[in-house]
């Protein structure tokens, strides 16, 4: 029998639920609102990690039609949870995350052929992006951070 439990999701419109059944778990990741974002391109850039060999969510199933793709389930551990342990080399975690993002932006081959059949190209990280994407952080973080302090 499949179990679903939501799990917080990000700054989408995105929900994510941890389907579990007796032998194994994955992601179900619904978005009823710009699905062409919110799952399509979603897919497309772990695509194109993982052509890159960045661990990203491999796609398991997609089913546009009822708003949902299923992906690879990485588990409860979070690199927050990590660092915040006492034990750990957090000097060696710190180097691997600027590594990973070193790889990212080296990323050169940046079309992928989506799900739908359809070629996508992932937009060049550029200063206009860098300042959206940062604005995210106090436009969605902070506002659910400091309501819940209020």
């Amino acid at each position: 029998m499949e179990k679903l439990k939501k799990i917080k999701g990000d700054a989408s419109n995105r929900k994510f639920f941890r389907k579990i059944d007796k032998e194994s778990s994955s992601v179900l990741v619904f978005a009823k609102k710009d699905k062409i974002k919110n799952l399509l391109i979603y897919d497309a850039v772990n695509k194109v990690l993982n052509k890159n060999k960045i661990l990203a969510p491999k796609l398991y199933i997609e089913n546009y039609k009822k708003n949902y793709l299923e992906i690879e389930d990485f588990g409860n551990s979070t690199i927050l949870k990590i660092i915040n342990k006492n034990q750990v080399n957090k000097f060696f975690y710190f180097k691997r995350i600027i590594e990973t993002l070193n790889k990212i932006q080296v990323i050169k081959d940046r079309n992928i052929r989506t799900f739908r059949k359809q070629n996508y190209m992932i937009p060049k990280y550029d200063n206009q992006i860098l300042i959206r994407e940062a604005n995210l952080f106090s436009e969605w973080y902070l506002k659910k951070r400091l309501s819940k302090k209020e």
